[in-house]
């Protein structure tokens, strides 16, 4: 098994700060040194999604409008962190906004990158009873 090496960055560029997340475009060097290319990415603050069950272990999802896919999406609550947030600040806020609902109780259940090669975006996922 070969060993995985990183990149070299050779430069940074910030091309848009929006408040959740900032637009960058880097320069970089693959391992060997040779090839020089360009990667854009989301430099993000994070994410939280929460997952609602009710006492009748139901959960509630909600209807979003997505604009990239245009088209309604059926989604567990949630959103990007704002800076100066934390996850769990963010998952009760997320929760009143979507579902007009307030958690008695969140419970954190780890977190997981939604898409690697885009964003460094870390998405805590909370149960909300």
């Amino acid at each position: 098994m070969s060993r995985v090496q990183p990149y070299s960055t050779i430069a940074k560029e910030l091309l848009h700060d929006n408040g959740y997340w900032r637009y960058k475009h880097d320069r970089y060097t693959l391992p060997d040194g040779k090839k020089e290319s360009d990667y854009f990415y989301a430099d993000s603050h994070g994410s939280t999604i929460i997952i609602p069950i009710l006492d009748d272990n139901s959960l509630i999802m909600v209807k979003q409008f997505r604009y990239l896919n245009q088209k309604k999406s059926m989604e567990f609550p949630g959103g990007g962190l704002q800076a100066g947030l934390n996850p769990e600040e963010n998952a009760h806020k997320e929760l009143l906004e979507e579902t007009e609902m307030k958690a008695a109780q969140l419970i954190n259940i780890g977190s997981f990158n939604p898409c690697n090669g885009i964003t460094n975006e870390l998405c805590s996922v909370y149960i909300a009873k």
